[in-house]
């Protein structure tokens, strides 16, 4: 490149390769500074999002539709239309950055914009999804009770009016659209009386009565002050507003193992979860793309469904504090590390240049870990090869690879979610690295960390170079092993 030009446009594209809770949040705040981005994209999920992030004076804030490099100055926020946006929870979390003193917070004019054409996420949606998910009883999927999936899926099913962002900013048009909805919403949640358990009605009674008692004109008159803040600068497509951003990160909601093409369904959410929504905004772009997937050095999940590798003495030495029970998705739940499930949240993806480790520092000083390289299935006779790579031998059957499947059913995704109710994980053992302080410890002379890196870029394994490992919650508590993007990945911005 000849001295005075610039360096291409780039991207680097943050996918959970889990079941959510990763560490996408300090992640894309580290490749922010890193890679000195100044515009974050959200591509998918909505105001379920539950990204921490520690910033390098001690605030802490856990973002749920704002990117994860608000703490860093000037870095501002594009919400794409494959993202669920809800007005009033928005406005919320914008009032509490300000109040921190955030100096970028999304109040401050231009740093923030949504693509008009993003759905609407309502009181009323979030209202009958809880309604639903009390009328499932045992049988809940484990959902953030927000209204994200209620909302997705009648945008996408016809049948129901839907309110998008460009809506909210014609109010005589968006009280009709809305007063119907919330008859609409009403009428699904009164019909769940008849299909629930006695249990369950006194608590459905509840939802409806809210739902009841929310007159739409009530809500039209609470979106305004958003409108306001908003205004005509703030409502823009996701792709005018890339333009002007040569270096970007993208964060990802979620995790690959909850897509609703390829997850552990049915405890997964109607969205995409991997990265194909960002590559989409970024095909005829022509900016230079990294995907960079984000693992926990253990395992977690919130709510019902398969956690091959659950531990419950592994979480009471690895206490959640992060991530609190829901009163909706359930308690956070711990195991070891699964390379069968991290491996297909790989594969699923299809595009994953590298792998950011986090929360390293969660599991140092335990003595010894523990990594699922494969599982024993012990139940009843099934289409086992048609879901994994299996091994049969001496009695036993081994799957050691989930497959990923070419536009699968509903169904055959239910099949397979029921077979890993019936795996046990086999482990093998390894040295933990001790506690320490790796602000100030380069840990290249930690044979254990080393050892750990190196079997997980093994082809066998998950076949992708490790460019980071997580030590902490702020971005400083990274330790860089490889470009990690490729944006100016020499400078790194405190």
């Amino acid at each position: 490149m000849s001295r005075g030009m610039s360096p291409p446009p780039s991207a680097v594209i943050v996918v959970g390769l889990g079941h959510g809770d990763e560490g996408k949040g300090r992640t894309v705040d580290a490749l922010v500074r890193k890679n000195r981005a100044d515009l974050v994209l959200r591509y998918n999920g909505g105001p379920q999002a539950a990204h921490h992030v520690v910033s390098p004076d001690g605030r802490r804030h856990c973002f749920s539709q704002l990117g994860a490099g608000s703490f860093v100055e000037a870095v501002g926020t594009a919400i794409a239309g494959t993202v669920a946006f809800d007005p009033l929870s928005w406005h919320l979390e914008a009032r509490v950055l300000a109040e921190a003193g955030v100096p970028t917070h999304p109040f401050t004019p231009g740093l923030f914009t949504v693509d008009p054409g993003s759905v609407v996420v309502t009181p009323y949606h979030r209202l009958l999804n809880r309604a639903m998910e009390t009328q499932r009883g045992a049988g809940r999927h484990g959902s953030c009770g927000m209204g994200v999936g209620v909302a997705v899926l009648d945008a996408e099913r016809g049948g129901m009016p839907v309110v998008r962002v460009a809506d909210l900013f014609v109010p005589d048009a968006l009280e009709q659209r809305v007063s119907l909805l919330r008859l609409m919403c009403l009428d699904r949640a009164e019909q769940l009386v008849d299909l629930g358990s006695c249990e369950s009605r006194d608590a459905l009674a509840v939802f409806i009565a809210a739902l009841r008692n929310y007159p739409a004109e009530l809500y039209v008159r609470s979106i305004a002050a958003v409108v306001e803040v908003l205004g005509e600068t703030g409502c823009e497509p996701a792709s005018a507003r890339l333009e002007r951003h040569p270096i970007v990160v993208c964060e990802g909601a979620q995790g690959a193992l909850l897509d609703r093409y390829g997850g552990y369904f049915p405890y997964c959410t109607p969205s995409p979860t991997t990265g194909a929504n960002a590559r989409a905004l970024l095909a005829d772009s022509g900016r230079n793309v990294r995907t960079v997937g984000v693992l926990r050095a253990y395992s977690t999940r919130h709510g019902a469904g398969p956690l091959t590798t659950e531990c419950p003495a592994l979480l009471r030495r690895v206490p959640a504090d992060d991530n609190p029970t829901g009163p909706w998705q359930g308690a956070m739940r711990v195991g070891w590390f699964d390379a069968v499930a991290a491996r297909y949240g790989v594969e699923l993806d299809g595009h994953i240049d590298e792998i950011a480790l986090t929360s390293a520092d969660r599991i140092a000083g335990l003595g010894k870990g523990r990594i699922a390289r494969a599982y024993e299935y012990r139940g009843p006779g099934g289409e086992l090869d048609a879901f994994f790579e299996v091994e049969r031998s001496g009695g036993r059957i081994l799957l050691t690879r989930l497959k990923v499947l070419d536009e699968p059913t509903l169904q055959a995704l239910a099949a397979r979610t029921k077979l890993l109710g019936a795996c046990e994980p086999i482990y093998d053992e390894l040295d933990l690295w001790p506690k320490s302080d790796w602000r100030l410890e380069r840990p290249r002379g930690h044979r254990a960390l080393d050892a750990f890196v190196e079997l997980l870029q093994r082809p066998d394994v998950l076949g992708r170079p490790v460019s980071s490992v997580g030590f902490g919650p702020r971005a400083a508590d990274t330790l860089w092993l490889g470009d990690a993007g490729p944006g100016r990945a020499s400078v790194t911005r405190g």
